[in-house]
């Protein structure tokens, strides 16, 4: 659960460097008061305590006096560590602003990373609206990466140093100064530099969906020929919560390769309602006939 934890622990950090806040000073003022109260240290690594009761603990005894990135960080640590584990992890993240932290290795190191970087934004963000703007927003550069598949390998880490895809998205991007914005900014920069994947899209994906979860809803991406109107897409938006049992929000993207009819897309579930689509599955019997004679 390190990856998580890392990943955590440094989104947590960036959004208390643009706060000016002293996010892992905090976490070696616990790090200490844990290393002397050893009654303390005893709950939070007993495995016979429910997590929950944990982190009401912690959160009752340190609001007020730390960070509200700091509380987070050890309600994560709490949920992800083995219970005989926390108080020593705690101390682990604690010196992360002091050690090099080493990049990641393969996808999974990285998708892990990036997803919890994004989650401790969202985390203080505190705000389901600004969750879903930032969402808006990371919808907006994935169109972009979509339009532009040159881009999203370069900033995939094909080819590149993370010097020089943060450079591009400097160059390429303007930043706003709202707090949406420099959260947007945070999580995309982060996104392009913590190592090399194999699919930029898929892990924005991932981050966008995050930010549904935590808005109790999901994101469908509906593919069309030409644009529908809004009563229509309010039907498609009723039928897919229906189907996926939670709240469905559209996102229209006009396809030249479809014919016609409707092809959403929720996560990793595909409704292919489209006209060549239904082609396909007419040569398909078609194909299976002839055969039969």
């Amino acid at each position: 659960m390190r990856e998580q934890l890392i990943g955590y622990a440094t989104g947590c950090g960036a959004v208390s460097l643009q706060q000016s806040i002293d996010y892992y000073g905090d976490l070696r003022a616990i790090s200490s008061l844990l290393s002397r109260e050893a009654s303390l240290s005893e709950v939070l690594n007993d495995s016979g305590i429910d997590h929950a009761t944990k982190i009401d603990l912690v959160t009752d005894l340190f609001t007020g006096s730390v960070s509200p990135a700091s509380i987070g960080t050890l309600k994560q640590i709490v949920l992800l560590e083995e219970a005989d584990s926390i108080v020593e992890t705690v101390g682990f993240v604690a010196r992360m602003a002091d050690q090099e932290v080493l990049p990641s290795t393969g996808a999974q190191v990285t998708a892990a990373r990036v997803r919890y970087f994004a989650r401790a934004v969202f985390d203080l963000l505190a705000s389901e609206e600004k969750i879903g703007d930032v969402e808006s927003l990371l919808l907006g550069f994935r169109s972009v990466l979509e339009a532009n598949r040159a881009l999203s390998r370069a900033l995939s880490g094909v080819g590149s140093s993370a010097s020089i895809r943060q450079e591009i998205v400097g160059d390429l991007f303007t930043f706003g100064d709202s707090e949406v914005d420099r959260s947007f900014e945070l999580i995309v920069r982060y996104m392009v530099s913590a190592g090399r994947i194999r699919d930029l899209l898929q892990l924005v994906d991932r981050v966008v969906a995050l930010a549904g979860e935590l808005r109790r809803t999901r994101v469908a991406e509906i593919r069309v020929a030409a644009p529908i109107d809004q009563d229509r897409l309010g039907r498609i938006s009723s039928t897919l919560s229906t189907l996926c049992g939670y709240t469905v929000e559209t996102r229209e993207v006009i396809d030249s390769q479809l014919l016609g009819g409707v092809l959403a897309i929720v996560g990793d579930t595909i409704y292919d309602g489209s006209v060549r689509h239904r082609l396909d599955l007419i040569k398909g019997r078609m194909s299976v006939a002839a055969v039969g004679k």
